[in-house]
């Protein structure tokens, strides 16, 4: 029974990685097919079966017609959709093809504006599942009764544990890293802001920031107007984060909203202690430490938070370190949440015709 993967397109994101990792690890035991939406910029590691190499600013009627006509030819199962476009094309798909395709509805964890609330509340019920990553947002679509509760699932999101983990970082008491795309949705001004305060009391105190995106030019500006040059730099896009992270002991993360919030979890199996606003899966990642979540974008609370977290000894860091390092093990590597998708397509498989 073919089972589809759908994605909008193989950008080095966090859900794309995700994507990669997830139907790398299925193919091995299960009939994956994997279509793309849109023109990626960067070779993937994965085999696509298909490509519309739809423009992202002016879809094309025809190649979407053309994903249509795919599918009717496919005939699949079971189609699985990561990212909100490709959900909305997998729906008409099923429209039009008149049969009954399971829907495994994925990476559409956080609701965004009002427009994108008020369409998923109409098309989240007609999947089979929707799938989260976080158990914060799969108690939410039950408590809010976007859709029935057999119908929802949470898998975690996988990462890759480093052989070794660098502990205490002696030279790294004062550096904060964040990494991330240079974007409004990651909140990344405010993080400047915090820092701006930050710098009058600990002049030392750096932040280090990774990853591109529309704003970049903006945080550059922002740092010549702020004569902030020493205390906040810009390392660009990294392909290999690994050395990064072992320069670090904090990371820092503010976003509006985040789906998994993969950073936060690699951080963690990199050794890093995180300061995050409420995204993600802050819930299970951060075992009740409450001094690492920020209720609301206050400087000051931010700031007192990181304050916290700097002063504690390196004995009381290395032990906060192995516990949240032990808890991600437990839950968040490839083969358990690989299993994990296995048992859910399997699941699905045996389900009747709604």
């Amino acid at each position: 029974m073919r089972t589809l993967f759908v994605i909008t397109n193989l950008e080095k994101g966090g859900a794309e990685k995700q994507f990669i990792g997830i139907v790398n690890f299925l193919r091995d035991q299960e009939d994956i097919y994997v279509i793309t939406l849109f023109k990626s910029s960067e070779k993937s590691e994965l085999v696509v079966d298909f490509s519309l190499n739809m423009s992202r600013f002016l879809p094309s009627p025809v190649k979407i017609i053309q994903f249509i006509l795919h599918i009717w030819k496919l005939n699949p199962k079971i189609i699985v959709s990561f990212n909100f476009p490709s959900l909305l094309i997998v729906k008409l798909s099923r429209i039009t093809s008149h049969r009954f395709i399971h829907i495994i509805s994925e990476r559409n964890e956080y609701l965004g504006g009002n427009f994108k609330k008020l369409v998923r509340r109409f098309f989240v019920p007609k999947n089979t599942v929707y799938n989260t990553n976080s158990l914060t947002t799969a108690s939410n679509l039950k408590k809010f009764k976007i859709t029935s509760h057999e119908s929802v699932s949470y898998i975690p999101n996988w990462i890759e544990i480093p052989n070794s983990v660098r502990k205490y970082k002696n030279h790294s008491h004062m550096k904060w890293l964040y990494v991330g795309r240079l974007i409004k949705q990651k909140n990344v001004f405010f993080i400047l802001n915090l820092f701006k305060e930050m710098v009058v009391q600990i002049p030392d105190i750096e932040l280090w920031i990774v990853g591109s995106g529309n704003l970049e030019r903006k945080i550059y500006a922002y740092i010549l107007r702020n004569g902030l040059e020493k205390n906040i730099f810009l390392l660009g896009m990294r392909n290999n984060l690994t050395p990064i992270y072992n320069e670090f002991n904090y990371l820092i993360l503010a976003s509006h909203h985040e789906g998994s919030a993969n950073v936060l979890i690699e951080g963690i199996a990199h050794g890093l202690i995180p300061i995050s606003s409420k995204v993600g899966s802050y819930d299970q990642l951060f075992l009740n430490q409450q001094f690492l979540v920020i209720e609301d974008f206050n400087i000051e609370k931010f700031s007192t938070k990181m304050f916290h977290l700097m002063a504690l000894s390196k004995e009381d860091f290395m032990t906060l370190q192995i516990q949240l390092l032990d808890n991600i093990m437990s839950f968040n590597q490839i083969n358990s949440v690989g299993n994990k998708w296995i048992e859910l397509i399997e699941k699905v498989k045996t389900k009747n015709q709604v």
